[in-house]
């Protein structure tokens, strides 16, 4: 037991067996009121969990008062568990604000489960959301969708790396990214393949009117053979007055010389927001260096962060860089 986060029982191959224990555990440790101090839970990486997940949703209801935090990521879970575990945040006593599904086969069913869940529930307390290298698909992308523009989601933090989204489904995300009630802060998006098309969706969705009146955003679009163009699409995003990303990661893709001048114009730009950007992993080399070096020295330049580790860029773009780094 970890006194900062809670119980620890990951990777010890428990399955179904040891959700049985675990539920014989709450109920032993309540008090009188059926309470369990228990504020973070990992039962991440314990085999398959299918039978199971009857019993370990009947302990989470044990600790449901205070438990903040629940790790489940690799016990190949499936819809049908999901499915129990939407009925524990339907709750009006769950407290439950950090949820981590990673890897655990979950469908299109699945995540209509937890939309049930997320929207139209003013007890829903839930902010953070992992669903990593789960084959969602467009139809589960629609379901996530539809929660982030209740009013009642209060989901922050959303993790879809390798889920399968394709273009529709990534235009669905856009589709709420534009609503007034999305309160997304941190959005993953890593590996879906977006190609030109979803990154225009995006892009599209960052220059809504609605955004300036939603939270600043940091999005990731990491492993998604994003080229120049595609760049040219953020870039365009980035000096839109309507834009409030404050953090973009494109590391490994496909930017090059000329994706570096357009984000280097962006940059620039007097309302763009940026403070954070991870270009590493691309093609920019010498002369895409030389393009930011102008940004480095512009008035108009916000970032604290700039990532450009493996770009080939030689001896003379990092003196470019150093100095203008030294005029800065």
């Amino acid at each position: 037991v970890d006194e900062k986060f809670g119980l620890i029982l990951r990777a010890n191959y428990l399955g179904d067996l040891g959700c049985m224990e675990i539920k014989k555990w709450t109920d032993e440790i309540k008090d009188n009121r059926g309470n369990c101090n228990l504020k973070g839970l990992d039962f991440g990486a314990n085999y398959e969990v299918t039978k199971g997940a009857e019993y370990l949703c009947d302990a989470l209801k044990n600790v449901k008062r205070n438990l903040t935090e629940l790790i489940l990521d690799r016990n190949y879970l499936r819809d049908t568990a999901v499915e129990l575990l939407s009925g524990v945040l339907k709750d009006e006593e769950c407290e439950l604000t950090t949820l981590n599904l990673e890897r655990n086969e979950i469908g299109a069913k699945g995540v209509q489960h937890l939309r049930d869940a997320l929207k139209d529930n003013e007890h829903n307390k839930l902010t953070v959301l992992n669903l990593a290298a789960n084959d969602i698909g467009k139809e589960g992308a629609k379901h996530l969708s539809d929660a982030l523009k209740d009013v009642t989601c209060k989901l922050t933090v959303l993790n879809l790396t390798y889920t399968c989204l394709g273009e529709k489904g990534v235009e669905h995300v856009s589709d709420a990214l534009k609503n007034v009630n999305c309160k997304l802060t941190v959005l993953n998006l890593t590996g879906l393949g977006l190609g030109e098309k979803g990154v225009e969706h995006l892009s599209d969705a960052l220059k809504d009117e609605n955004r300036k009146l939603l939270p600043n955003l940091s999005l990731c679009l990491r492993e998604n053979s994003i080229s120049d163009k595609g760049a040219k699409h953020l870039s365009d995003a980035l000096k839109d007055v309507n834009c409030n990303l404050t953090g973009l990661d494109l590391g490994v893709n496909h930017v090059g010389v000329q994706g570096a001048g357009h984000l280097s114009d962006a940059l620039k730009d007097g309302k763009c927001q940026l403070t954070v950007l991870q270009l590493d992993n691309n093609i920019i080399k010498d002369e895409g260096a030389k393009h930011l070096r102008d940004a480095l020295t512009d008035v108009n330049f916000k970032l604290t962060e700039l990532n450009l580790a493996q770009n080939n860029i030689g001896d003379e773009g990092v003196e470019q860089l150093r100095n203008a780094h030294k005029d800065v």
